[in-house]
């Protein structure tokens, strides 16, 4: 483990891009009404990699004072959970530099989560981070998680969102013991204890039946069935990430941001384009790679096809508002452009009478009516 603390590699510089990019956006958005926004890093690490590169619990640490000094002065109040006994005395350490009085807990995950959820006021706006090396915390926590964010109505809980690491390399590792050929007791043994674990981990053994199969798209299969059934807790969306180390590159893991809100909708993926970006020059930089499409050319091809996708919805005959009609808005580069390049389409349908909206003066697209010409 410590090997991998070294430097962080192609999949970490998108995870913590998005990271740096949107727990700012979630704490501002959410505690200016609210004061104070909560934090819980469930595998927080040492929180600096050994080149001194921020992990995740330093890049929060600064995000707090960043929300500090904005208008309001909502307050971040961190819980991070460590297992690892150097690792535990490394984030005790960088709290201390950082003069942060957050709640530091040693131990496995599994026996924090419950009490700190106890511990946070049920109207105070919760962000979880949830990147273990291999398997999550059981099914029915991220459940207890995700259900501060709704009422009995599925709607109007506290705000609450959840950035989850579904790790494949783990999902492989289990499925490889569900169908192995071992007969010795102890490897049978071994066998049931991670089987289990698995089932705990996804609600259930549904999944082994998916996985016996040998269907090639199992993964995928089990995948979507986690995502469905977590969405069953309440009206959440799900953004689901591809995330390799190599520009690519098959996923290593995929990252999945469950949200109730449109506006977290719209300012996450915001934020995923600018960390894609940064993750690609990393990744071509590294690598030794030709960029064989540069950014210039990559953003006249966005614009042009949001340009297409937003005529198509206005030959609807209706007017729309573009947070509310995402995924066709950016249907073909989704996760790639971003706002930037939703006003220059809209612009070019403006000047060729194809809408009367034009967006000059407008900072915030995502609730600016499209209307037809």
């Amino acid at each position: 483990m410590s090997g991998f603390f070294a430097a962080p590699q192609g999949a970490a510089v998108l995870k913590h891009g998005i990271l740096r990019r949107y727990l700012p956006v979630f704490a501002t958005m959410t505690g200016s009404r609210a004061g104070e926004v909560v934090y819980l890093d469930a595998y927080a690490g040492p929180g600096l990699y050994n080149d001194g590169t921020p992990g995740s619990p330093a890049l929060a640490l600064t995000t707090a004072q960043v929300v500090a000094g904005y208008k309001g002065k909502a307050t971040l109040h961190g819980h991070l959970i460590e297992e690892d006994n150097q690792h535990f005395q490394d984030l005790a350490a960088l709290l201390a530099e950082y003069g942060a009085t957050w709640d530091l807990h040693h131990g496995r995950a599994e026996d924090h989560i419950l009490p700190i959820l106890s511990d946070i006021e049920p109207t105070t706006p919760l962000f979880a981070f949830l990147d273990p090396f291999g398997l999550p915390i059981p099914f029915d926590m991220v459940q207890d998680i995700l259900r501060r964010g709704r009422s009995r109505s599925g709607f109007g809980g506290a705000a609450t969102e959840v950035l989850l690491n579904f790790s494949i390399p783990a999902m492989n590792r289990v499925g490889g013991q569900l169908t192995g050929r071992g007969t010795s007791p102890r490897w049978l043994r071994a066998r049931d204890t991670m089987v289990a674990h698995m089932d705990q981990v996804l609600g259930g053994d549904w999944w082994q039946a998916i996985w016996r199969s040998g269907a090639a798209d199992r993964i995928d299969q089990i995948r979507t069935g986690y995502k469905d059934r977590l969405r069953a807790t309440g009206n959440w969306a799900v953004f689901d990430i591809d995330v390799a180390d190599r520009w690519g590159g098959a996923p290593s893991y995929h990252l999945f941001l469950f949200t109730q809100h449109e506006d977290g909708v719209w300012r996450f993926h915001e934020t995923l384009s600018s960390a894609e970006e940064e993750y690609r020059t990393y990744c071509h930089d590294h690598e030794g790679l030709l960029d064989l499409e540069p950014l210039k050319d990559r953003e006249a091809r966005w614009t042009s096809t949001i340009t297409d996708n937003v005529e198509r919805i206005l030959a609807e005959g209706k007017q729309f508002k573009p947070v509310r009609r995402i995924s066709d808005v950016y249907r073909g580069v989704f996760g790639e452009a971003r706002q930037k390049h939703l006003r220059k389409a809209i612009e070019r349908l403006h000047a060729a009478g194809k809408t009367s909206t034009n967006p000059k003066g407008v900072n915030d697209l995502s609730d600016l009516w499209i209307k037809p010409p």
